[in-house]
C-alpha cells in the first residue's frame, strides 16, 4: 500500500517513530535524511559484523556462564544484504526470449 500524507509534521513524526523500532535502542533517529540514512547504514554494519564474529567461532560460544562479549551482541533490526555471485543463482540461462 502506498500513502501519500500532505503533513510534514505528521510524515516527520511517523519517519522518527519506524527509525526508532529498526535502530539500535541507544541510537536516537537524527532529524535529516542524510544523517539517519548514515544512522541506519552503521546500524547495519555493526549487525553484520557481530554475525561474523559469531560464524568465525562456528556459532557456538562456550560462555560458561558469563554474559555474552558486546562484539558478539547485535542491537535493532537492520542487516546488510549479502548477494551471492549471480552464477550462483538456481536458475539455468535459457538464452533469448522466442517468440
Amino acid at each position: 500500500m502506498n500513502v501519500a500524507v500532505y503533513d510534514p509534521a505528521w510524515v516527520k513524526a511517523a519517519r522518527q517513530h519506524v527509525l526508532s523500532l529498526i535502530l539500535p535502542p541507544d541510537e536516537a533517529p537524527a532529524n535529516d535524511t542524510a544523517s539517519w540514512i548514515y544512522q541506519m547504514e552503521w546500524a547495519a554494519y555493526l549487525n553484520s559484523w557481530a554475525e561474523y564474529e559469531w560464524a568465525l567461532e562456528g556459532g557456538d560460544i562456550d560462555l560458561d556462564g558469563d554474559p555474552l562479549p558486546e562484539i558478539y551482541q547485535t542491537s535493532g533490526f537492520l542487516y546488510q544484504l549479502q548477494f551471492d555471485d549471480p552464477s550462483e543463482c538456481l536458475f539455468e540461462d535459457v538464452g533469448p526470449d522466442m517468440m
